[in-house]
């Protein structure tokens, strides 16, 4: 799963840091720190696998940038914990983002297109 938000689009930090996303970050970049010292993962890695530079990890991990939820599933995917770990108060949008994400692609495929069907639009998931 790629982050859909480019480097340039945060490094605009275009949303207000919040207290949530400060706190979000700090456990983040702990998580992060024991999991680089655990499995010899440099940030280098870890960028190169969310698909955005070792500048936005940076950004993200030093609360300079929020997360969307995006991004926060995508740390937590590769990390190996849950959202609510990270953001306890991870909306439904955010849960939802990290079941699909957990699922098996036939099952992504079938609720795809349960929602094309009820939107009646085209509807891919990533």
């Amino acid at each position: 799963m790629r982050d859909h938000q480019s480097d340039e689009d945060a490094a605009s930090g275009a949303r207000h840091i919040s207290e949530q996303d400060k706190h979000a970050a700090a456990l983040l970049k702990q998580i992060v720190k024991q999991r680089r010292e655990e499995q010899n993962l440099t940030q280098t890695d870890l960028a190169r696998l969310m698909g955005i530079s070792k500048q936005t990890v940076s950004l993200y991990l030093n609360a300079h940038i929020a997360m969307n939820a995006s991004t926060l599933v995508n740390f937590c995917r590769l990390l190996c914990v849950s959202p609510e770990t990270v953001r306890p108060d991870a909306s439904n949008a955010v849960r939802l983002a990290w079941a699909l994400e957990m699922m098996p692609e036939d099952g992504r495929r079938m609720i795809a297109g349960a929602i094309q069907a009820y939107l009646q639009v085209p509807f891919t998931l990533k």
